[in-house]
């Protein structure tokens, strides 16, 4: 938890998204609340939260791979 939370406090882009697509969805139930239509609303706000949740645990999954520098450059049949 404390890796995810670490991540997404470096990654202000998916704060922004994740707090929009909440903003979103909660907008969406107030209105289908009142008696409007607001699937179209729902279903932007759940696909924006759930994208950078699947964004967030791919980064979370991924391991960082370092690759060596070369010290020199071997040259064959010279």
């Amino acid at each position: 938890m404390k890796q995810l939370t670490q991540l997404v406090l470096a990654e202000k882009q998916s704060l922004f998204s994740l707090v929009v697509g909440l903003m979103v969805t909660a907008l969406a139930f107030a209105t289908m609340r009142e008696g409007h239509n607001g699937m179209g609303l729902l279903v932007v706000g759940l696909g924006l939260v759930s994208l950078n949740l699947v964004s967030i645990a791919a980064k979370l999954s991924s391991k960082r791979r370092v690759v060596k520098p070369a010290t020199r450059l071997q040259v064959k049949g010279a």
